[in-house]
């Protein structure tokens, strides 16, 4: 109960930070409770609806316990954007679950759990990790927590 309290918490601290950004942006930050670690990635998308190589965390270590996509109230992206978070090989962590998402406000209630190709949970050793986020449209904004155990 307590460690719910406190996720929840800390989530809504990165959900009230304030969106200062440039175009084909990323800035991100990493809150740490109760053994979970919560890293918050706040993007917007160049001209061409894209993020890419800005915004990369590295260290990396624990199991994915699931991740939050979050569209901008005011600027959403495109119906049906890509998000891929990729390790320094270049593989998506996520193994698909940010594909196809939807624009609407009303799914950011979302959470979900990426598994390896065999049903295995996500492993992660001191990784850097990446964003990339493709057909959002020009200068539209989101949020992702990647939310870690361990």
């Amino acid at each position: 109960m307590f460690k719910k309290i406190g996720l929840l918490c800390a989530l809504l601290i990165i959900l009230l930070s304030v969106d200062v950004f440039a175009a084909g942006s990323c800035s991100n930050s990493m809150v740490k409770e109760s053994g979970l670690r919560i890293i918050s990635f706040n993007w917007t998308s160049d001209g061409s609806g894209d993020v890419s190589g800005v915004g990369s965390v590295t260290k990396i270590t624990g199991v994915i316990m699931g991740v939050l996509f979050i569209p901008n109230s005011t600027d959403q992206p495109t119906n049906l954007y890509d998000v891929t978070i990729l390790n320094s090989g270049g593989a998506d962590v996520l193994h698909g679950v940010g594909v196809d998402l939807p624009q609407a406000t009303t799914d950011t209630g979302a959470y979900r759990t990426p598994f390896t190709t065999d049903g295995g949970v996500v492993v992660l050793n001191n990784e850097t990790l990446e964003i990339k986020v493709q057909h959002a449209g020009s200068a539209k904004k989101g949020k992702i927590f990647l939310i870690l155990n361990g």
